[in-house]
Formats: C-alpha cells, structure tokens, sequence
C-alpha cells in the first residue's frame, strides 16, 4: 500500500473562491496561500503574473521548498502547535484538582516552548518520520509540528468529524469536491513520561470555502474590498485512554503558527516595506465593556498567571486612520512583538476579533475565532536582513527580489512575517485567574470533545 509523503502539499480550494491553499501532513504546515488578485496596468515580470492580467499573491511567509521546514530546523514557519500553546514554565507542574505533569525543558531555562523537544538533535526535528499507509492513523509522540498528520481520504474514516461538518458554519452550502480535508493523528505520552499522562485522538478540519453571504467584512471596521474566499481550521479532539492510563483531565490549548505577509509577492511593496510586515495595519477587535489585555511575563517571557492593560507598545485596539487599525512598525515592547493579546471569552460559533491589512497591495484578512486571545509575533528571532538561509530555509521566490542573487543570504529575515496563533492564554491550566478570565481552564476530560478554530477571510481590492 502506498505511504503517506510527509512534504506533498494537499491542495485546497473552492470553485467560488479566489484562492488555493496547501497544507502540509508534516506538522500540518499551511505551507502556501495563494491568491489571485486581478492587475490592472502594466505588468512587471517578476510578480508571477498569470495570464489574463492576474498576479500570484502567497500570503504565507516561510521557505520554498516544502521539506525545508524539517531540514533547516524547527523555524515554525506555519505548523500546529501543541499539545500546549505557546510557552509553559518547565518542571513538575500542578493543575486541576492535584494532577501533576512533568513539563520538559526547551528553548530557554526553565522553559517550554511549542510543544518542548521532539526526538532530533537538540529537540530538533526527528531524523526520519514514520511510514504510514493511507487513512492509518498510527500512535506517535513528541510535539505535534513534528508529527505526520494523516490525511483521511474521506471524512467517513474521521472519527471526531461527520459530513455535514464540511459545510460552510455561515450559509450552510456543502463542501465541493477538494475544498476540504480532516487530518488525524493518534496522541500517546512521551516514552520519558514528560508531557501530558493521555493518549489523545486529535483531528483538524481544514477548508477553504468561499465568500461570506453578504460578502461584508464586519460592523466593526470599515469594508475591506472583495472577499476571495476563506480559510478555515477547526480542531476537535478526545481521550482514547490506552493500557495503564488513567482517566485524567488533560490539558490541551492548539494553535497554529501560521506566517503572513499581504505585500511581499509585490514587487513595488517589497521594495517599499523591504519584504517587511512593518507597514501593515493591525487591529484587535475589542466590543462593548471589553478590554484589549496582555499577560505579565517574567524574563523567559513565560506568564506569570496575570494579566495587564495592553496599553502603550501593547496596543493593538486603536482603529487607526483608516479603521484597519495601527502600523505594526510604529511602536513596539523591548524585543519587539512576541506577546499574547486577549479579548476575553468569546461566543461558540465565533466572532471576528482581527484585522491584518498592507495598505500597499490591499489585501486584507478578517480574522474570526472562538478563543479568547492571539499570539502575535513578528519574526524577532530571525536575522536582520539579508538573512541567511540556515534559520528556516530559502525564502520562497515569489518573495525574492531580483537582488536577491546570494544562495546563501536568502533567508526569511527579521519582521519578514506576521505570526497571529490564536488560543487562550499560555499557561491558563496553571493558573485560576487565566482561567476565570478565559472562561476555561483547557483540561479535556473523558467523555468530552474539545473544540477550538479559526478562521481566515481574503480581502482583495
């Protein structure tokens, strides 16, 4: 029987929708996002113009090749993030009513970042990756964006999801033929016994569906253009307790860690911004008696189990000139942006709670969610331009500028992406006062499903 190629990207997409996405088993990386925009007035060669008068936007930052996001390191140029986002104090922690867990160490002293080491050097991506047939969903372990996800040839193999999933939440309509794909994984303990003590059935529905009906963006800011469609990615998961394992609440808090940059396939703008996402605009969407809030940090920036005003560097509520909100670029904490910005509990079904716009090019994305806040970070790890190519691979071409000529310097650089990972806040199964103000404490208990998502919306001009 025919294995599972980790790196062959599952395209997506919609016959009503402008857009094309493709996802990655490995890690279950949105590897690109393509868009077409129409293209008015002369056409330059290198934007990668279609026939028709149409230029290719990828709107995800990351390396071209699909494998480079395992041979040049954990980068996480898009992939899901768990069991636990985004960082966790390590060591031997309490939770819930006397569980214990043993929290392992990386990516800094006394801490747990995304998930904590898989099996590869240094915590780094495993060496080989299993051979897995199709629709088998076999036991794995170590962080989930280092793990071959499953694509299920159809939803009737899936086991948290029925068909009737598949349909846009919005009107209704059935899912067209390759718009939509769930991905499994079957979750066991790390053999060292570090990490959360069950066994979990993890699946993801990813689509893309088209236009909402009406194709408005929201009564909260201003219209954003013509939607081209939407991105969706639901996670549901449940115990599947096996041999000696007890029943046991587990904590769970998924996200992805996906990349974005609305200008960069725009040879104009990229010179403009330097193939930055400093000049795009960003917007929380706040309502009512809410308040934009950020989590107190010690000096590994994990949390402390309080939150703040975000106010200052911090604030991203301010509508801005235009109602899209701020220039990421115009102010920012020490170290740049790489804080948890919260909105408090949200509705089941949703609610649009973020606006990423590049003035430049138009495009605009309308975020919507049932957590309670997002992870933003942008790419303040990655070197300053020219960027060498070791940390994450090569950039894609479309985001090249014909200067770019040095193999070794074509990197994704310093602020070269716009990471939004939505989820309750780090650390929330630790501390009551996250809990109480998530309305969660994000222990999946026998018996119940979790549930969490995010979703995408295309603007173009």
């Amino acid at each position: 029987m025919t294995s599972i190629d980790p790196f062959a990207p599952v395209e997506l997409q919609h016959p009503g929708a402008g857009l094309s996405l493709h996802i990655l088993p490995y890690g279950l990386i949105p590897h690109r996002l393509l868009l077409n925009v129409r293209q008015d007035g002369p056409l330059h060669p290198s934007s990668g113009i279609e026939g028709g008068g149409s230029a290719t936007h990828d709107l995800l930052t990351g390396p071209e090749e699909p494998n480079h996001h395992q041979t040049y390191g954990r980068s996480f140029f898009g992939p899901v993030i768990g069991r636990y986002a985004n960082r966790l104090p390590a060591g031997k922690q309490k939770y819930g009513h006397g569980q214990e867990m043993l929290v392992p160490v990386w990516g800094g002293e006394n801490l747990c970042l995304h998930g904590g080491p898989a099996s590869g050097p240094n915590g780094g991506p495993p060496v080989s990756l299993p051979l897995i047939s199709q629709d088998d969903v076999p036991l794995q372990e170590g962080p989930l964006d280092t793990i071959v996800w499953t694509p299920l040839s159809n939803v009737s193999k899936a086991e948290l999801f029925k068909d009737q999933d598949l349909s846009d939440p919005v009107n209704g309509s059935k899912a067209p033929q390759g718009s939509a794909r769930v991905f499994a994984i079957n979750h066991r303990p790390s053999s060292d016994g570090s990490g959360p003590p069950v066994t979990l059935r993890i699946e993801a529905l990813i689509a893309v569906q088209g236009p909402s009906d009406p194709a408005v963006s929201s009564e909260d800011v201003p219209p954003l253009g013509l939607s081209a469609g939407k991105v969706r990615i639901e996670y549901r998961a449940e115990q599947r307790r096996s041999g000696k394992e007890e029943a046991v609440p587990t904590p769970l808090n998924l996200t992805h860690h996906w990349a974005f940059n609305l200008s960069a396939s725009d040879p104009s703008a990229r010179q403009t911004e330097k193939g930055t996402i400093e000049q795009h605009e960003l917007r929380m969407l706040v309502r009512g008696k809410e308040e934009e809030r950020t989590l107190e940090l010690d000096s590994r920036s994990v949390p402390l189990g309080q939150l703040k005003a975000a106010d200052g560097e911090y604030d991203f509520h301010a509508t801005g000139k235009e109602g899209f909100g701020r220039l990421i670029g115009e102010k920012a904490p020490p170290g740049g942006h790489d804080h948890w910005h919260g909105w408090g509990p949200t509705l089941p079904k949703g609610e649009a709670r973020t606006v990423l716009r590049s003035p430049l090019t138009k495009i605009g994305v309308l975020f919507s969610t049932d957590q309670s806040g997002v992870q933003l970070y942008c790419a303040t790890g990655q070197p300053a331009y020219p960027a060498t190519s070791s940390k994450g691979g090569p950039k894609k071409r479309l985001h090249r500028s014909e200067k770019d000529t040095d193999e070794g310097k074509l990197g994704n650089h310093l602020h070269s992406a716009c990471f939004l990972e939505f989820a309750h806040p780090h650390a929330t199964a630790l501390f009551e006062p996250l809990q109480k103000w998530a309305g969660t404490d994000t222990l999946l208990r026998e018996g119940r499903t979790y549930r969490a998502f995010v979703q995408a919306e295309v603007y173009e001009p």
